[in-house]
């Protein structure tokens, strides 16, 4: 059933793509995150898309295609504009070619996308351009100089928008482009097997990095730790199984509400009898072995991310004397060190 759709230019397409990328984070929410903001980011080519909401027809189109795009969804928002634009250029295709056209594959590209792209914005926002210019800022602030919180937030806002505005354009006019030559033959399918691989390892990816449950289940005085023998034959076994047990539930119709519970109870019920814990990670200064405390400038301290329990974990030692407290060579090392920059410092005075 193709339907006529209302004719709108490119730049009031990707005005809207751009100004709803921006508040794709409004109704965050724990069980899909940025889905409704996505679709709030399609309504309007929905809109144009399925127009007469008397005939059955395209209003059944239009209910399909407002639950595809409640899925699952969760990405950086100056880089979710060029999926948004990939996304609506999909749909288009669909509703003029609905015989030929797969509409599993808009949510597959969406699946695929989200892990790269998340990865490139958020390091590329988030780990570079923000650190940068509040660096600066602060640096011209202390001097008293108006310019600081200026210049930081011109160094943080044009980048995004610029990039949010050129994404939403490519993603829109490059998924015309190349959804006709992928229509021509057996590619689409190819390009759907490769999304289904690429989504799935995201997901892998993050079941073994945002879970991270284990046990600390010990025998016959510790020589018997269940968690290495479980790491030996797969690492993040339980987190792994902890995840299929949700999505059994999930397949089974249990509400969310009730899977909440069950996930808080029965951690908390199975920490308090030592069968489950969690993977506690803690900002600390730590550092490697052999190094020498006293050798180091006070306020220029390796700033590590340590797993308790690690080599570098130094929760259990004397932070004053460091790691090498009780290594007899270690501590020479570290006195002599202490001397000698003790002695530099009487030298350097005037």
């Amino acid at each position: 059933m193709a339907t006529a759709t209302k004719d709108v230019s490119l730049n009031k397409k990707v005005s809207q793509f751009f100004w709803r990328s921006w508040a794709i984070q409004a109704s965050w929410n724990y069980e899909r995150q940025m889905n409704m903001g996505f679709l709030y980011g399609m309504v309007p080519t929905l809109d144009r898309l399925y127009p007469d909401e008397s005939d059955p027809k395209q209003l059944a189109a239009k209910k399909e295609a407002y639950h595809r795009h409640m899925a699952f969804y969760n990405c950086t928002p100056q880089t979710s504009a060029f999926i948004l634009g990939l996304a609506a250029s999909m749909e288009e295709e669909y509703a003029k070619d609905p015989e030929n056209f797969n509409p599993d594959s808009i949510n597959a590209v969406k699946t695929s996308l989200m892990g790269p792209l998340s990865g490139i914005g958020d390091s590329f926002f988030q780990g570079t351009i923000r650190v940068i210019a509040f660096g600066l800022g602060v640096q011209l602030a202390q001097q008293g100089s108006i310019m600081g919180p200026i210049l930081a937030l011109l160094i943080s806002i044009v980048p995004s928008v610029l990039i949010t505005w050129f994404a939403a354009k490519m993603g829109y006019q490059g998924g015309h482009e190349y959804l006709s030559k992928l229509q021509g033959g057996d590619l689409m399918e190819k390009l759907m097997y490769v999304c289904g691989i690429v989504g799935l390892m995201s997901v892998g990816g993050m079941i073994a990095t945002l879970i991270g449950a284990t046990t600390p289940l010990q025998f016959a005085d510790g020589t018997v730790v269940i968690q290495d023998i479980l790491d030996s034959m797969m690492p993040q076994m339980i987190s792994l199984g902890l995840t299929g047990l949700m999505y059994w539930l999930i397949k089974k119709n249990v509400n969310t509400g009730w899977l909440l519970v069950i996930a808080i109870v029965g951690g908390i019920a199975l920490s308090a009898v030592g069968i489950l814990g969690l993977v506690a990670t803690k900002r600390l200064t730590a550092f490697p072995r052999g190094a020498c405390l006293a050798s180091h400038t006070p306020g220029r301290l390796p700033s590590l991310n340590v797993s308790k329990g690690s080599p570098f974990d130094t929760s259990s030692t004397d932070r004053r004397l460091g790691p090498n407290h009780g290594n007899p060579a270690s501590a020479r090392q570290c006195g002599a060190a202490k001397i000698e920059r003790n002695v530099s410092d009487v030298r350097d005075r005037p």
